[in-house]
């Protein structure tokens, strides 16, 4: 299993308990880690090579993006 397929992987179990738990907080926390998980395994795939077009990989993947840098 290559790395992109295990982060797809670990979206898909932040996917399912997200669905298993009643707490609100705790199911939100899952997708938004199942959205990490496949940021990651998009980026990861355009970088193995196996994706030629990855518009936006970088900007998603980037917890950055959003800062602006200070002069």
């Amino acid at each position: 299993m290559n790395r992109s397929d295990q982060f797809r992987k670990n979206a898909e179990n932040c996917e399912l308990l997200s669905e298993t738990t009643d707490d609100l907080p705790a199911r939100r926390r899952y997708r938004r880690m199942a959205e990490a998980w496949n940021a990651l395994a998009l980026e990861q795939a355009w970088l193995d090579g196996e994706v030629t077009d990855c518009d936006g990989c970088v900007e998603q993947a980037d917890p950055l993006s959003g800062i602006k840098q200070v002069e």
